[in-house]
């Protein structure tokens, strides 16, 4: 971007001088503004602004509005004043109409220090885009008359526009949207999906922010003790049990917007930021949305999470059924951090601890661990105060004694002493 001002009504050639751009996105959208860098006037009428610090990303609709438009504020930043340097009273009286117009801009979304001088008219960036000079890389150029600096003033600037498909296909990944979302002001969802589940953590950090990357690739993948073999294993254990805090609102899927904001060299940026105008367009039972994310919670079709991790993300320790002995235990209405401290957590932490074991013959010289799933009818009968309980264990029926603390096979009436076993 460049501008001549020379009748732009500034104070002195030593102050120096910013653009604000406000870009309006139409009757049915939000206007953004962001503004550049100082520039340090040439000649006392020129200024040019450093492209590397001032590139201007402004994150709009899912497609270019017929009625959006661009102006151009050019604002005088610095306390020179050339003309009334000896005038203390006439400085204090600019000093405080300055500061009105810097209120002004502040109420129009506009806040910065720099003091409106002169603007452009609201230009058709439709009209931009297809009457600019063309420019490498999909940019048009086109200059803009300043309304207060005559007919030799102007500002010019390269302006592109990219739709959802090319900022999607910049991005290198094209997601399946679900649930349907309405767009206000938004360019790309980010949604959990199938494919999301087959992408590496990695590809996501690729996609926001590369140089999140050098962490992964130092402290993860450059460590000896890594192996992503065992990443879909099973843990190296005989028995599990998952305990899982259920049925607590819980942040699942993402609505994200292109990042409205000027790129700083050096300066790490997010790419996309949370879009707090999207919706859902059907009401989904068991789903809510509110700022750009959808929350899992009670009243669906299966439990929602903990407050922190998605139950589906809790789910996963089923892939392990076929190699470990599993169980899974729901608590509900118990958060993340909160499970530690439920009463209900405690009793299960004791039961999973507690061993039954049968003595394999009168003597009792040795003994065998009753399956997980019968440890765990046998801890509930206990529970409840019930005195006989009936069991199946490798196709042999088995009443329970809780009382005598003995066990009875029903078709040969052999009884054997069962105990239990605390590993607390």
């Amino acid at each position: 971007m460049k501008a001549r001002v020379a009748k732009c009504g500034l104070e002195s050639t030593r102050n120096r001088v910013m653009l604000t751009v406000s870009v309006s996105w139409g009757a049915k959208h939000d206007t953004d503004a962001l503004t550049t860098k100082t520039g340090e006037l040439i000649e006392g009428s020129e200024v040019a602004w450093d492209e590397a610090s001032n590139v201007l990303i402004f994150g709009g609709p899912p497609e270019l509005p017929s009625d959006a438009t661009v102006q151009f504020i050019i604002k005088e930043k610095g306390v020179h004043d050339d003309a009334d340097r000896d005038s203390v009273l006439k400085r204090l009286g600019k000093g405080i109409i300055a500061g009105g117009k810097v209120l002004g801009e502040a109420l129009r979304g506009r806040a910065t220090l720099g003091v409106p001088r002169a603007n452009t008219q609201a230009f058709s960036l439709r009209q931009a885009l297809e009457s600019g000079r063309r420019c490498p890389d999909g940019f048009s150029e086109i200059s803009l008359p300043i309304e207060k600096g005559g007919s030799s003033d102007f500002v010019t600037f390269q302006v592109r526009w990219m739709d959802f498909r090319a900022v999607r296909d910049t991005v290198g990944w094209a997601p399946r949207i679900w649930p349907p979302a309405v767009d206000k002001r938004m360019f790309l969802y980010v949604i959990i999906s199938d494919e999301m589940r087959s992408m590496k953590p990695w590809a996501y950090m690729n996609m926001e922010c590369p140089e999140v990357l050098k962490v992964v690739r130092k402290y993860y993948e450059a460590d000896d003790l890594c192996d992503k073999a065992m990443l879909d294993k099973p843990p190296p254990v005989r028995r599990i049990v998952a305990v899982h805090g259920v049925n607590v609102k819980t942040d699942t899927m993402y609505a994200l917007r292109v990042n409205t904001l000027r790129v700083k060299p050096m300066e790490l940026h997010s790419r996309f930021v949370l879009d707090d105008q999207a919706e859902l367009v059907e009401s989904v039972p068991g789903l809510c949305m509110s700022g750009g994310m959808v929350y899992e919670q009670s009243g669906g079709s299966k439990y929602s999470g903990d407050g922190v991790v998605p139950f589906d993300s809790m789910e996963y320790c089923r892939a392990w059924a076929g190699h470990v002995d599993l169980q899974v235990k729901y608590l509900d209405d118990v958060d993340h951090r909160g499970l530690l401290k439920d009463p209900g957590f405690h009793d299960l932490l004791r039961q999973a601890c507690r061993r039954w074991q049968a003595a394999k013959d009168s003597a009792c010289s040795d003994w065998w661990d009753f399956p997980a799933e019968v440890a765990g009818q046998l801890n509930a009968a206990r529970a409840e105060g019930r005195v006989l309980v009936n069991v199946k264990v490798r196709n042999y029926d088995y009443e329970i004694d809780l009382q005598k603390m003995v066990q009875r096979n029903l078709r040969t009436g052999t009884e054997r002493t069962v105990r239990i076993i605390d590993d607390m």
